[in-house]
Order: structure tokens, then C-alpha cells, then sequence
């Protein structure tokens, strides 16, 4: 369902904005959906997420100047600001989890064990949702800055793994 709700991001750095406005979304309508909410339910855009949520000064680091001249989200950050999202939103989330992958031999599998446990729940439960904080230079050599986007599908077969990239260009 995510793709229905998928946004591009308004500036080459609001790629957190635009992956949790996806997801928060997506999510919304489900929650709304399975109460049978006749009430309906309206779909929060960036602008107006940014407003709502201040965690981590989430609207300064998407200015120009940044916040401490520091623009975009690491990866714990993302996840403060994506619960705090749900939370002002009024998604009934039980858990936001980060996972940091590695290169070091004795940890890398275990993160890795963990992604694949994760992604392999999103395929089959409709409230689980994943965003992806990766090396943009992985799929564009000459982009090597983070970059975030939601996870849009997950095939057990091969491992390959669809990313609803909210960066169009």
C-alpha cells in the first residue's frame, strides 16, 4: 500500500520528510481502514509534518543553513523523528526500530540476521513498515551521501529488495 501514498521529496535534502510522510500515510489509512473510521481520515504532507514535529530540530536541518549547519538525518535521529511522527500523528505504533548494519565480520551477520527478520515480516503483516538510511553512492557512484527512502517490497527468493526512492532525479 505504500505506493499509493508516495511522495517525492521538495528539496535534495528532505528525503527523510518525504519517507516518513510515505510511510505515515500508508500507515494512516490502514489504521483508519481497519476501524471502519467513517469519519475519514486526512494525509499530512511535508510541509505541515515538519511543523507539527520538533524532534531533533527536524525543520532546521531541512533549511538551507541547516541546524548548526548540519542538513538531513542520521540514522538515530530518523528514528526519534519517525516515532515522534507516529505520535503526532496519532499512528498506534508499538516499536520503531534502527538497525545499523556493518562491515565487521562478528557483527555483520547478526545485524544482517535481524534486516532479513524485518523484511521479511514486512511482506507478510500490513503494519509493518520499513525506511531504508543507505549510501546513495550504492546505486549512483558519483552520490556518496546518505540517503533515505522507504522500503517498497521485498522478494525472499533472490534478496532483492525495492526502494520507493523519494529522490525522482
Amino acid at each position: 500500500g505504500l505506493h499509493r501514498f508516495y511522495v517525492k521529496q521538495f528539496h535534495e535534502s528532505s528525503c527523510s520528510v518525504a519517507s516518513v510522510v510515505t510511510v505515515l500515510n500508508a500507515l494512516k489509512h490502514r489504521q483508519e481502514t481497519k476501524h471502519n473510521s467513517a469519519g475519514g481520515y486526512r494525509l499530512v504532507n511535508q510541509h505541515e509534518l515538519l511543523d507539527l514535529v520538533s524532534e531533533a530540530h527536524w525543520k532546521e536541518r531541512m533549511s538551507p543553513q541547516g541546524y548548526n549547519g548540519r542538513r538531513g538525518l542520521p540514522l538515530q535521529v530518523l528514528g526519534r523523528v519517525t516515532k515522534a511522527s507516529m505520535d503526532v500523528c496519532g499512528i498506534n505504533c508499538q516499536t520503531v526500530e534502527t538497525i545499523q548494519t556493518t562491515r565487521h565480520p562478528e557483527a555483520a551477520a547478526t545485524s544482517a540476521a535481524r534486516l532479513k527478520r524485518h523484511l521479511e515480516a514486512f511482506e507478510t503483516d500490513s503494519s509493518c513498515v520499513l525506511i531504508a538510511h543507505f549510501d546513495q553512492g550504492t546505486f549512483l557512484p558519483e552520490m556518496h551521501i546518505p540517503h533515505i527512502s522507504p522500503v517498497g517490497g521485498y522478494d525472499p527468493e533472490t534478496g532483492t529488495v525495492k526502494i520507493l526512492d523519494v529522490d525522482a532525479e
